[in-house]
């Protein structure tokens, strides 16, 4: 079989294609059928990476994302390759996972220099769309005076406009600098940027420094709120996972390191997949072979069986 092309070589995989016919649909499924019997045939992780990319691909045009993320997930640990970590980005950002999408940019640039322009690409974008949807759930309140006279400044706005003033002497001079590049001469939104930024910054340096910070901080500067917001997910999911115990822990650990997000994630695929197998498939003449296949890799197995 061919060698697949990298991500470079199908920028617009996702929107140069149309929605997939019946036929092609069908033609799909044996494409799929067909790069199973090779994973379950071959031993070399470079083949095996391009075949589960391939089948992520054909997983994507038949709307199956939940299956195409986890061939991705697959094809990255058998092959931590640039073209393949930047291609799984960008399905990140199709399937609008923006957080995700934007945090693997950072690897992205980190680990492969040579994809820096690709990584800034997806940096940028993920987070111009991460910020829309944030700002539309969370929108500025606006004061609208019933007589629209534009030089007035009611009681409450000039108290803002002070306390604003007051904020950007105490708080780090990036916060100030940041909302106004961001917002220019909107002086309402450049406040409330402020303001929100400026309570986000204490609320982080009031967390004792560990590898959560540091992780977050490192993925997210210093926009504050994000590295607040990264915190709070990253915590909470380390208080999950640390109830946890037995094998499927330390595999996601191993896979996951400190990103405890991941590791939360990982944990829940692989023990829903493990109780699946053992309510459905118990007396499955195929799960003994799927599973010396697969060792613990419970969502794996699973799928082995089935298919």
């Amino acid at each position: 079989m061919a060698k697949f092309l990298p991500l470079f070589a199908l920028v617009s995989f996702f929107i140069i294609f149309p929605l997939p016919t019946l036929a092609d649909n069908a033609d799909r499924e044996e494409i799929i059928n067909e790069l199973t019997r090779l994973i379950q045939q071959t031993t070399s992780k470079e083949k095996l990476a391009n075949y589960y990319c391939h089948r992520a691909r054909n997983h994507t045009k038949l709307g199956n994302m939940e299956q195409a993320e986890a061939d991705y997930i697959s094809a990255i640990g058998n092959s931590y390759v640039g073209w393949l970590i930047s291609e799984f980005g960008e399905f990140l950002f199709f399937t609008k996972q923006y957080e995700k999408a934007y945090n693997l940019s950072h690897k992205l640039e980190d680990d492969f220099p040579h994809f820096a322009k690709q990584a800034n690409t997806l940096k940028k974008k993920a987070k111009e769309k991460y910020d829309e949807e944030y700002y539309k759930e969370n929108p500025p309140t606006i004061v609208i005076d019933t007589v629209p006279n534009y030089a007035y400044k009611s009681r409450i706005q000039v108290i803002n406009e002070v306390k604003a003033r007051d904020a950007m002497m105490v708080i780090p001079n990036q916060i100030a600098e940041n909302c106004r590049r961001e917002w220019g001469s909107d002086q309402r939104m450049v406040d409330f940027c402020i303001k929100q930024q400026s309570s986000a910054h204490e609320a982080v340096s009031s967390y004792g420094m560990d590898e959560i910070k540091r992780r977050c901080q490192r993925e997210w500067g210093d926009d504050y709120r994000m590295v607040e917001f990264c915190i709070k997910q990253q915590r909470g999911s380390r208080s999950a996972v640390a109830k946890q115990r037995g094998g499927i822990r330390s595999r996601c650990e191993q896979e996951w390191g400190d990103d405890y997000r991941m590791v939360e994630f990982c944990i829940k695929q692989q023990t829903e997949a493990r109780s699946s197998i053992n309510r459905t498939y118990s007396n499955s003449s195929k799960r003994a072979e799927c599973e010396r296949q697969w060792g613990t890799d419970y969502r794996m197995v699973e799928f082995c069986i089935k298919n």
